[in-house]
């Protein structure tokens, strides 16, 4: 009888201690990071554009935009993939892009 209690205790401290262990290796391993490099934006108007050319992941363009006598605002490109296409951000018409830059995923 004795032995039985024993066996089962220590069957649960090894299925805890595997348990317990997953947790910690599955915590540590996350997913991959994006990390498109080479990246090089301008504006002109109210356009901004935004090229990445090597790494992996995406990236789109970014820009602030002044609409005068009132807060500046942000704009977005479409997320593009690495060496593809340029990501144009655009402000509304007669509203000026600045401050172009980029955003990774």
């Amino acid at each position: 009888m004795f032995g039985g209690e024993g066996l089962v205790k220590k069957r649960s401290f090894l299925l805890a201690t595997f348990v317990a262990a997953s947790v910690v290796l599955l915590g540590v391993s996350g997913p991959a990071q994006a990390a498109p490099t080479g990246c090089t934006t301008g504006a002109t108007g109210y356009t901004a554009g935004a090229y990445c050319e090597s790494g992996t992941g995406q990236f789109r363009a970014k820009t602030r935009c002044n609409k005068p006598w009132a807060p500046d605002y942000a704009r977005y490109g479409e997320w593009m993939g690495v060496g593809t296409w340029t990501s144009f951000a655009k402000c509304d018409n007669g509203h000026l892009a600045f401050n172009p830059t980029w955003e990774t995923r």
